[in-house]
């Protein structure tokens, strides 16, 4: 994976610029929602439709869940989300201080997000 940033503006500390992530780029700064795909409130799909260009879901529900894992590894969280911008994935650790523990390692969820 290829991840580049260019600054295109400055202003004091801040800075405006483009992440590229292979072929997708994100103008920042930029929010990113979160997007559960147990719980489509507003669909990735219309997310991208309303100006999102990246958004972030989690690799530990993605990994867990016996509806979404299979589709996840074999044809990519894109196409599983029918989202073409940056998807981020968060390793789930949140669930792990909420739950205080969880069926799986933190070597699985890595391997899991790689895959």
């Amino acid at each position: 994976m290829a991840i580049t940033f260019e600054v295109v503006h400055k202003d004091i500390a801040g800075r405006v610029g483009k992440l590229r992530v292979n072929d997708r780029i994100v103008r920042t700064p930029a929010l990113l929602p979160v997007v559960n795909p147990h719980l489509p409130l507003v669909t990735p799909r219309e997310m991208q439709e309303m100006g999102v260009e990246a958004l972030i879901t989690n690799a530990y529900i993605f990994r867990r869940s016996a509806e979404y894992r299979d589709r996840a590894l074999a044809e990519g969280l894109h196409s599983v989300l029918d989202f073409d911008g940056v998807v981020m994935t968060d390793s789930g650790s949140f669930q792990l201080s909420v739950y205080g523990e969880v069926e799986v390692s933190n070597r699985d969820t890595l391997e899991f997000q790689q895959a």
